[in-house]
């Protein structure tokens, strides 16, 4: 299964940011994968998508995108303004 994260903190994108690249994802990867927003606002966000909920850590904003990926055994980390317009399988090899 292909893990998908996304980082949305604090009100330069909004949640349709994050669906529509859900939704992109749905369309272009043809095998299994998890959907997963690192977000301090999940208001809006599509109920597929797995939330985990922004803990404080005082880092600056881009390396919680670091933090998510540690998480992780394997993901792939989208930025919300990313546009896929092919499949996107060939990223989890």
């Amino acid at each position: 299964t292909m893990n998908i994260v996304t980082v949305k903190l604090g009100d330069k994108f909004d949640s349709g940011f994050v669906n529509r690249v859900y939704e992109m994802c749905k369309r272009n990867i043809t095998q299994d994968f998890k959907f997963f927003c690192y977000t301090d606002n999940m208001k809006g966000i599509h109920p597929d998508i797995h939330i985990i909920v922004h803990q404080e850590m005082h880092l600056r904003p881009y390396f919680y995108k670091l933090y998510m990926l540690e998480l992780f055994d394997e993901g792939i980390l989208l930025d919300l303004d990313v546009v896929i317009q092919n499949n996107i399988d060939w990223l989890s090899y």
